[in-house]
């Protein structure tokens, strides 16, 4: 596969900030075959310490493999979304 990616980071002022990454990675023999990732996050400073962070990711796979241990094998979804909510303690 090939492996391409842009990211991006903006403080918009002391306590916020924003970041994407997104990562396109086709096969070389066939680029209809292809993966794609849209990571993304916002990070809020709540104390000097402490920082909220929202985190939002999505891929995408254009041919999921196959879970062929299951009884009957189940087809992976192409498209998953995940979010996530945590507190960054920083040192």
């Amino acid at each position: 596969r090939i492996n391409s990616y842009t990211a991006y980071q903006h403080r918009l002022n002391d306590q916020i900030v924003i970041s994407a990454t997104a990562y396109y990675q086709p096969s070389t023999d066939d680029f209809s075959d292809f993966r794609t990732l849209l990571d993304a996050a916002l990070s809020v400073k709540l104390t000097d310490q402490l920082d909220l962070k929202v985190h939002y990711k999505v891929t995408h796979d254009s041919e999921p493999a196959k879970n062929l241990d299951a009884d009957p094998p189940i087809d992976n979804k192409k498209t998953n979304t995940e979010y996530t909510t945590s507190l960054v303690y920083n040192f």
